[in-house]
């Protein structure tokens, strides 16, 4: 128990330059929403708060992930059950950059109110990608070869902006999987395997899937800089 104390406490020591921002856009932008919301009486926005807690979803499978981390290696039960789950539920941390587009002038709030409350929500949804990717690529180094991790972590922003993709214009979720499985197979075949068929899927894909790495890869390596500052103190 208290080797068990040791490494919990370990991890949030060395996570919490990650963890601190997070929580601290996390916070600012619900408390955004809560001032709309008791100023115009209107619940037109509180879908972010789903979206937020779906973001979240991925980070907690992954610090799971993290906590196993000395048998994620050996493991296959952990990669063949919990990895894909991961996956699954990724892109809802990215699809938080798309609700931009509900961004229209609402009387009394003014316009660049909601354009803050919107980029807040979206930064946070980032952040929560960011750390839960990083987190999965760590554990990918551990078991594998750091080029096959960031294979890994380019195949995952990839997959993950075409699901933002199917989530935000075909409007699935994650779970229809499970309880829609041929309907979602219906419109993701054709998409993969005729792509030039469907433009604007591959257009979409490909410009967020690089918007994601450029930016992971700032997150990457500050993220790197301060853990490594960290661990010298």
């Amino acid at each position: 128990m208290l080797n068990d104390n040791h490494f919990l406490m370990s991890f949030f020591l060395k996570q919490i330059r990650l963890y601190a921002p997070l929580l601290l856009a996390s916070c600012f932008s619900v408390t955004l929403l809560m001032l709309r919301l008791y100023y115009t009486q209107s619940s037109i926005y509180l879908f972010l708060l789903w979206n937020l807690f779906l973001a979240f979803v991925p980070l907690y499978i992954s610090f799971f992930l993290h906590l196993m981390k000395k048998n994620f290696a050996q493991n296959l039960y952990l990669k063949i059950i919990f990895l894909p789950l991961w996956l699954l539920f990724f892109p809802n941390s990215l699809y938080l950059v798309t609700d931009f587009l509900h961004l229209t002038p609402k009387n009394p709030i003014p316009l660049w109110f909601d354009l803050l409350l919107l980029l807040s929500f979206s930064w946070a949804g980032l952040l929560a990608a960011f750390i839960s990717l990083k987190t999965i690529q760590d554990l990918m180094e551990l078991a594998y070869e750091k080029s096959w991790a960031w294979l890994w972590t380019a195949f995952v922003l990839l997959a993950s902006s075409f699901g933002v993709y199917l989530g935000r214009f075909l409007r699935w979720n994650s779970w229809d999987i499970f309880f829609n499985p041929m309907g979602v197979l219906a419109d993701v075949a054709p998409r993969v395997f005729l792509p030039w068929r469907h433009p604007s899927t591959f257009a979409v894909t490909f410009l967020y899937a690089s918007f994601f790495l450029i930016a992971y890869l700032a997150f990457y390596l500050k993220a790197d800089l301060a853990l490594s500052t960290k661990s010298r103190d």
